[in-house]
C-alpha cells in the first residue's frame, strides 16, 4: 500500500535550474565554466560539491564559502520560486487522496524556506534538505532520512525526480521512482521505473501505482507537453 509521495524540488516541482545556472556562473566567473549539462547531470549534489566538481582547484573550504555566496545570490534573484505548470495542483491532489507528502532537496533549508512559500511548505509532512544529511544524492541517505521521518517503508512510497543522481538515490533507498523529462531526455533517465513528460502524467502514474494497476507499458512517452 502506498502511503507517501516524495518529490524533488529544483527541476521537478520548480522551474528554477536556469536561475541556479545563472548564479553558479556568476560565482565561478574568472575561475571556471559550468555548462547546462554539468549542472543537470550533477543536480542533487550539494552546491559546494557542484562548484568543486567544476573547479577542483578551489578546495573544499573555498568551495563551501563560494556555495554560501551562490545561495545568497539565488535568493535575491527574481523568479526563484517559479513552479512548473500543475505543480501545486498535483501536490494538493496527492494530499487530498490521503497520501503523505515529502520533499527531498539538495539545497539548504534556509534556501528552501526563502523560495517555497508558506502555502506550499504547509502541504508537506516532512522536508529533508542538504544541511540535514551527511551524504548527498546519489547516496540513498536523503530519501532514507525523509522516509524515516515520515514513518513509512520504501515499498510504501513513490519518488518523483528529474535527474540521474536523484533517481539513483531513490532507487538505492528501495523506492518506486517516476522521472520527468523537464531537464534531460528520456535516455538519461533509464534507471527510473517510469519516465513521463510532465507533472500531469506523473500524477497519472502515481494514481496507477497507488491503486495497483501500474505496468511499465502504462507510461505514456508522448503525452501532452
Amino acid at each position: 500500500m502506498i502511503k507517501a509521495v516524495v518529490f524533488d524540488w529544483d527541476g521537478t516541482l520548480a522551474d528554477t535550474l536556469s536561475s541556479h545556472l545563472k548564479v553558479y556562473r556568476q560565482a565561478l566567473r574568472g575561475i571556471a565554466t559550468l555548462s547546462d549539462s554539468d549542472l543537470y547531470l550533477n543536480e542533487g549534489k550539494k552546491s559546494w560539491e557542484i562548484l568543486l566538481s567544476a573547479a577542483p582547484q578551489l578546495g573544499e573550504r573555498k568551495a563551501k564559502e563560494l556555495a554560501r555566496e551562490k545561495q545568497r545570490m539565488f535568493r535575491k534573484l527574481p523568479g526563484s520560486r517559479r513552479l512548473y505548470p500543475g505543480a501545486e495542483n498535483l501536490l494538493r491532489k496527492v494530499k487530498a487522496g490521503g497520501l503523505m507528502l515529502g520533499l527531498v532537496t539538495g539545497t539548504t533549508r534556509k534556501n528552501v524556506e526563502s523560495v517555497i512559500g508558506k502555502d506550499l511548505k504547509d502541504l508537506f509532512d516532512h522536508i529533508t534538505t542538504a544541511d540535514e544529511t551527511v551524504n548527498s544524492k546519489p547516496h540513498p541517505e536523503p530519501y532514507i532520512r525523509c522516509l524515516e521521518d515520515l514513518g513509512v517503508r520504501p515499498d510504501e512510497s513513490i519518488a518523483v525526480e528529474n535527474a540521474p543522481l536523484g533517481i539513483e538515490s531513490a532507487k538505492r533507498a528501495g523506492m518506486f521512482c517516476i522521472a520527468i523529462t523537464s531537464t534531460l531526455p528520456e535516455e538519461r533517465l533509464t534507471r527510473a521505473d517510469a519516465v513521463v513528460p510532465n507533472l500531469e502524467e506523473a500524477g497519472r502514474v502515481i494514481d496507477s501505482v497507488a491503486n495497483g494497476s501500474f505496468f511499465p507499458e502504462n507510461t505514456v512517452p508522448e503525452a501532452k507537453a
